[in-house]
């Protein structure tokens, strides 16, 4: 939405988020300021890359530092982009060497134009042995998950408190 800024400099007031259609523009217009009626002058908006800022910007710092744990448990303060990315790549080359799960800040890799894509790669799954599908009686989408290694189909033995008497699913008739 256009919202802009206007200044008095007479007594130094500030009209903030006036709406002015793209059409007309945040130049045209200029109201007079509500407390001494001297004509007010636009403010030059200031565009900022990242939402999450500290201050007014003033002094090109836009990042807003935050604490969280690294790999080792440790805390650490994160106030530069440039630090958050060190210690994803840290984590990750620990669990490379089998030391935890790879920490990844979520919020600074995916905007609105990859929202439904996985941008750290295949998302996890885990694959059930075929030799633990055996022996659980699982089946799964292929034949070789519910034949026994001699070809024979395996035989599923049933609970306590359960027989051929009481396993059906229609109840008595």
């Amino acid at each position: 939405m256009p919202n802009h800024d206007f200044f008095c400099p007479s007594c130094k007031f500030t009209l903030r988020d006036q709406y002015r259609s793209i059409e007309v523009g945040g130049q045209a217009q200029l109201p007079d300021c509500q407390h001494c009626g001297y004509p007010m002058i636009w403010v030059v908006p200031r565009p900022r890359m990242d939402l999450r800022t500290d201050g007014d910007g003033a002094s090109g710092e836009t990042f807003q530092k935050f604490t969280c744990r690294d790999g080792l448990n440790r805390v650490v303060e994160i106030d530069s982009l440039h630090k958050l990315r060190e210690v994803e790549r840290e984590s990750e080359k620990m669990a490379a060497d089998g030391l935890g799960q790879p920490i990844r800040f979520r919020g600074f890799s995916q905007n609105a134009s990859n929202m439904q894509s996985n941008t750290f790669g295949e998302p996890p799954s885990e694959k059930i042995p075929d030799d633990v599908k055996r022996k659980w009686g699982l089946r799964g989408n292929t034949k070789a998950a519910h034949v026994e290694a001699d070809g024979s189909e395996p035989e599923f033995a049933y609970g306590p408190g359960v027989n051929d008497s009481n396993t059906s699913a229609l109840g008595d008739t």
